[in-house]
């Protein structure tokens, strides 16, 4: 506990606070200033002998990560990428993605969209398994809510449970439409690291977020936790000890993940697909 009032009235405390501030309000700008991935279907004819015979439907719903906000080819961030790496292993006879990320959303806010869109409803419906990004901006509302109040663990309790509610809600509506289908949930990242390197204390925080969302999923029907933060926070390459900034990251906003950081989610959901693939893959 002291070492939470001691973070709370040092000096970079102030300044996370304001980085805080800032990143919101570029992430703002960013929504309307770089365009936003469009949604992407994607199809593909099976090659190889022995390939799957199914017509794979792939369903992402979520926030901004899945919209592909950053993606600085605006091809779709992680959503296409993923789809045809799923194809280059599988040999589908075809596949689809449907993409309904939306920048900015939270776990209740996807939940209404699904409660409210035929489209979303019937995407569900249809899916042979669903990806989902989601729980970062639950936590930025958590910090921002009480930025200018004194922060502590317990400022993290009530929300940390009201936020797992608000997921059990959501994988309710999902089910649904779906009872069965697998469904593979993204962690969060730390995107501040090279901002405050030394505040282990943020890191903890994630983590904390991230277990919470392990422990709700690992819970869950066909549910698959997909941890990502390792992969991202501190960049990529043999240099990245020696990096100012993330080079995962995008340049306009140093928080949505760039092209490279987009393959190397793709990457990481397919392979925990992979891993589980008699869930969901059909050879005949």
């Amino acid at each position: 506990m002291n070492v939470i009032k001691n973070i709370v009235n040092s000096n970079w405390f102030r300044y996370l606070c304001i980085t805080i501030l800032v990143a919101g309000i570029t992430i703002l700008v960013v929504h309307f200033i770089v365009p936003p991935a469009k949604p992407v279907l994607n199809a593909g004819k099976a090659q190889a002998a022995g390939a799957s015979k199914m017509n794979m439907k792939l369903v992402a719903i979520g926030d901004s990560l899945t919209e592909g906000v950053g993606d600085d080819t605006n091809k779709g961030g992680y959503v296409p990428l993923l789809a045809s790496g799923l194809d280059d292993v599988c040999h589908f006879r075809s596949i689809e993605s449907f993409n309904f990320g939306k920048s900015g959303n939270r776990t209740t806010q996807v939940t209404a969209r699904i409660k409210e869109s035929k489209e979303i409803q019937e995407g569900l419906k249809k899916a042979d398994a669903i990806v989902i990004t989601i729980g970062a901006n639950d936590l930025l509302k958590v910090a921002k809510d009480n930025i200018f109040k004194n922060l502590s663990v317990e400022t993290f309790s009530k929300p940390r449970e009201e936020y797992i509610a608000n997921i059990k809600t959501m994988y309710q509506e999902i089910r649904k439409y779906n009872p069965n289908c697998p469904i593979y949930q993204l962690g969060i990242y730390n995107p501040f690291y090279y901002n405050f390197k030394e505040v282990t204390e943020l890191q903890s925080i994630i983590d904390l977020w991230n277990q919470t969302t392990l422990e709700f999923v690992g819970q869950e029907k066909n549910a698959h936790f997909v941890p990502i933060n390792d992969l991202i926070y501190q960049g990529n390459g043999d240099e990245k000890q020696s990096l100012d900034v993330n080079n995962l990251l995008s340049e306009e906003d140093s928080f949505h993940p760039n092209h490279t950081g987009y393959q190397i989610i793709a990457n990481t959901f397919r392979d925990e697909m992979l891993k589980t693939q008699k869930l969901w893959i059909r050879r005949k």
